[in-house]
C-alpha cells in the first residue's frame, strides 16, 4: 500500500486537500514548522496583555487586588486557554512567592489586551486590569520566588515564563491573577499570554 507524501513545503489556501509531507529521503515529515502558537497568532486568536508600569502588588488572596489580571466576561462565549504566566523584577521587592491565582467574577478592564499578530483585527474579549475588586481568589500555581535586594545585587536574571501549555482554562464568568505572598512596592512587571478558543 503506497503512503502518498509530497516533497517539499506546500502553501495551500484553507479547505485545500493536502498530501502529507515527505524529505528528500523518503521520511515522513511530522515536526513542527513553526513556533508551537504560530497557528494561534497567525489565526488571531492569540492575546496578551502585561502591565505597562510597575505595579505595588497585594499580599496573598487580597480581594482589593493589585497586580495583573485577565477576566473572561460571563457572555463571551470563550474559554480563555492560559498559555504563559510572565514575571520579571527590577526593583527591590518583599521576599516571598509568584504564582497565579484564580477565582469566580470580573477585574474590570484598566489594561488593553492585545492580538498576539500585530496589527490583527480581532479584538480579544478578555479585559486586563493592573487592579481591581475581586471574588476571593484561589492560588492555582506557584511559579517562583522574588528576592528583597536591588537588582543590582542579582546581575543579569531571566524573568520568569512559567509554560501552562493549555493546562490551564478560564471559562466565561471567571478570571486569573498574578499572586505574591507579600506586598511589593514598585518592583514586578507581569504577563499574561493566552488563546481564545470558542466554547
Amino acid at each position: 500500500m503506497a503512503n502518498n507524501l509530497l516533497t517539499g513545503a506546500q502553501n495551500a489556501a484553507d479547505g485545500t486537500f493536502l498530501y502529507g509531507r515527505a524529505g528528500k529521503q523518503g521520511d515522513t515529515m511530522v515536526s513542527k514548522l513553526h513556533g508551537d502558537m504560530y497557528e494561534q497568532a497567525y489565526r488571531g486568536s492569540l492575546f496578551s496583555a502585561g502591565n505597562q508600569a510597575a505595579v505595588t502588588t497585594t499580599a496573598g488572596l487580597a480581594t482589593t487586588f493589585t497586580g495583573l489580571a485577565i477576566a473572561n466576561p460571563a457572555t463571551s462565549g470563550v474559554n480563555l486557554v492560559i498559555r504563559q504566566f510572565q514575571v520579571a523584577q527590577f526593583a527591590v521587592a518583599a521576599a516571598g512567592a509568584v504564582g497565579g491565582m484564580v477565582g469566580a467574577g470580573a477585574a474590570a478592564g484598566s489594561l488593553i489586551a492585545r492580538n498576539c499578530k500585530v496589527g490583527g483585527a480581532i479584538s480579544p474579549a478578555t479585559t486586563a486590569s493592573a487592579g481591581a475588586t475581586i471574588a476571593t481568589p484561589v492560588l492555582e500555581r506557584v511559579v517562583g520566588s522574588v528576592g528583597s535586594l536591588a537588582t543590582t545585587g542579582y546581575g543579569m536574571q531571566n524573568g520568569i515564563i512559567y509554560d501552562f501549555q493549555g493546562s490551564l482554562i478560564i471559562p466565561p464568568g471567571y478570571y486569573a491573577a498574578s499572586f505574591t505572598s507579600a506586598v511589593t512596592t514598585s518592583a514586578l512587571l507581569f504577563g499574561f499570554v493566552w488563546e481564545e478558543v470558542p466554547v
